[in-house]
C-alpha cells in the first residue's frame, strides 16, 4: 500500500492531536520522529468577518422570526452523531414552538438526516448545505446553542474538532 510506504519512508510524522498520535502508535511501530501541531485558527481574519445581523439571516433562509436557534455545523456523516440532534430537538418542538434548528455541512448521511424529520417540521429544522464563512459565524453568533454531538465510529473519530473552537 502506498500509504505504508510513506510511512516507511517518512522522517516526521505531524498530527492534530495526542488522540491521533496515539490512534497511529497502536497501528504502526515505525520508528519516527512524531510531533503534535494542533490546527490554529487565524483570528484576526476572523474578527474582520462582518456578521450578518439576524433579522437579515432569518430573511434570507426563511427562518420565522424570533425564533430561537440551535445550529451544527460539521460533515453529515454517521460519526458527527447529527441524528441524535435531530431526534432530542424534534421532541423538544414538540413543546417549544419557537425553536429552530440549523445544519450546515454537506455529506453521506444528509438524505438519511433529511428522512428523520417529519413533514410538519421541515420549516423549522433547515438543511443549508455548505455556506460562507460570513454566514457560518453569523449562525454561531446568533444562535442560543451550539449543539456538536459526535460519536466514535470504528477508526473515523473527532482528531480535534476545530468547529469546537471555531464556535468559542
Amino acid at each position: 500500500r502506498s500509504f505504508d510506504r510513506a510511512i516507511i519512508n517518512a522522517q516526521n510524522i505531524i498530527f492534530n492531536s495526542e488522540y491521533t498520535k496515539g490512534l497511529f502508535e497502536q497501528m504502526y511501530s515505525h520508528d519516527v520522529e512524531k510531533k503534535v501541531v494542533p490546527p490554529l485558527l487565524d483570528v484576526q481574519a476572523i474578527s474582520q468577518i462582518k456578521l450578518i445581523e439576524k433579522g437579515v439571516v432569518e430573511d434570507r433562509l426563511n427562518i420565522r422570526k424570533n425564533s430561537r436557534w440551535v445550529f451544527t455545523v460539521c460533515r453529515l456523516v454517521f460519526r458527527k452523531g447529527v441524528d441524535r440532534s435531530i431526534k432530542a430537538l424534534i421532541e423538544i418542538m414538540r413543546e417549544k414552538e419557537d425553536i429552530v434548528y440549523l445544519i450546515a455541512g454537506k455529506g453521506d448521511e444528509e438524505d438519511a438526516l433529511r428522512a428523520l424529520v417529519p413533514d410538519h417540521l421541515t420549516n423549522r429544522v433547515l438543511f443549508l448545505g455548505s455556506i460562507s464563512e460570513q454566514l457560518k459565524f453569523s449562525l454561531l453568533f446568533h444562535s442560543e446553542i451550539v449543539m456538536m454531538p459526535n460519536r466514535g465510529s470504528g477508526n473515523d473519530v473527532e482528531g480535534f474538532g476545530i468547529s469546537f473552537i471555531e464556535e468559542c
